[in-house]
């Protein structure tokens, strides 16, 4: 299985005329979201590092809150991380 963007599908190229396009849209649009961004990082938010607090305050991070850190940033891009080119 993989996602798309349905938002940026082109039927450009196809010979659908409006009554299908419609049911093609409708379809797609009863599907069940795959991936919620926002659900991801709020359960990554839930396995910060109970010293998170004390790293905060005095400007430290451990190597579990930076991994943290970039799953977030990582899930918000879609999977593609700035450092890699996934």
């Amino acid at each position: 299985m993989r996602l798309i963007d349905a938002d940026n599908m082109d039927f450009s190229k196809t010979n659908l005329n409006k009554s299908q396009m419609k049911a093609v849209l409708d379809f797609m649009d009863a599907q069940q979201t795959a991936y919620d961004v926002d659900k991801v990082v709020e359960r990554l938010e839930g396995l910060k590092h109970p010293y998170t607090s004390f790293t905060e305050r005095y400007g430290a991070l451990n190597a579990y809150d930076y991994y943290i850190e970039k799953a977030k940033t990582i899930a918000r891009k879609g999977g593609k991380d700035a450092n890699t080119s996934n």
